[in-house]
């Protein structure tokens, strides 16, 4: 959907905002002049303009020169694009940064995003709290965890910053670092999505059919679906599902049935773990609801 264009009483209320939560050394004339420009009519401008660029003006020349530059771009698009070419230019940090950001679609906890920027032995600490401070309008922070909050400047950077190479050195690096991390809710959650956005399929579907992560995804609902969902796009069917964990489950067993015994001469306990461990599902094509 669009939305209708701005009133200048409109644009002046968000200006004028913004100049009373940054107090930006930005005057009359300035102000006139982002007010009349045709690209006002969309807020999005607005809002990037003054919260990304004119923030930090401290006299009339610089807030003069930047409001000219904002200008000079007809889209919202190639606004965000300059605006994220200029804090790669001043802090490289910030591109890997956002791309990490854009690519995570549930966030990272701020330390994932050190581990992964390489704080400090390739990225500097304060670097990264400057990265942190520039892209500030831009990522929202709530209980440790990071995300891109401008949907549109998450989608410029989807389409159009964050491809190619890039994007699979970025993906890589996510695949290495969620790979490393043991059995825990965070990867179940995040590994097979960058599994995904690699097309790493044979790496996903070994994964995700590993008893314990099966487990784990088919006795919970939400996770049972997104676990039928790669079968699907994985053309996996029941059958061939089954077998697969049905080898897993065994040769699991052999690995762990120690564990399940009383005593080391006893196997009563392990026969009554394996049944327990080993429901219909393993054996049942039909159970398997895709």
């Amino acid at each position: 959907f669009t939305l209708d264009p701005l009133s200048e009483t409109q644009r002046e209320g968000i200006v004028q905002a913004a100049i009373h939560a940054l107090r930006p050394e930005l005057f009359r004339e300035q102000i006139d002049q982002l007010i009349e420009a045709s690209q006002a009519e969309a807020p999005e401008f607005l809002n990037c303009a003054m919260y990304n660029v004119l923030r930090d003006c401290d006299s009339q020349p610089v807030a003069q020169e930047r409001v000219d530059w904002c200008l000079s771009f007809e889209t919202i698009e190639a606004l965000h694009i300059a605006v994220l070419n200029r804090w790669a230019s001043l802090l490289p940090a910030t591109k890997p940064l956002l791309a990490f950001l854009a690519l995570c679609d549930s966030g990272l906890y701020e330390s994932e995003v050190l581990t992964l920027l390489e704080v400090p032995m390739k990225v500097g600490m304060r670097e990264y709290v400057d990265s942190i401070t520039a892209v500030g309008n831009a990522v929202f922070i709530f209980s440790g965890i990071l995300s891109l909050r401008n949907v549109r400047l998450l989608q410029t950077l989807k389409r159009k910053v964050v491809v190619g190479e890039d994007r699979k050195t970025f993906l890589l690096r996510m695949k290495m670092y969620f790979g490393s991390l043991p059995t825990c809710n965070r990867k179940i959650a995040e590994y097979p999505h960058v599994l995904h956005k690699l097309q790493d399929w044979n790496t996903m579907y070994n994964y995700i059919t590993e008893i314990p992560i099966f487990r784990v995804m088919y006795s919970d609902p939400l996770r049972k679906t997104e676990f039928l969902k790669y079968m699907a796009l994985l053309g996996k069917k029941p059958e061939e599902v089954r077998k697969t964990l049905r080898r897993n489950f065994e040769h699991f067993f052999r690995i762990h049935h120690r564990w399940f015994s009383t005593s080391s001469s006893s196997t009563t306990a392990g026969k009554v773990a394996y049944y327990e461990m080993n429901p219909a599902i393993y054996r049942s094509a039909g159970d398997l609801l895709f």
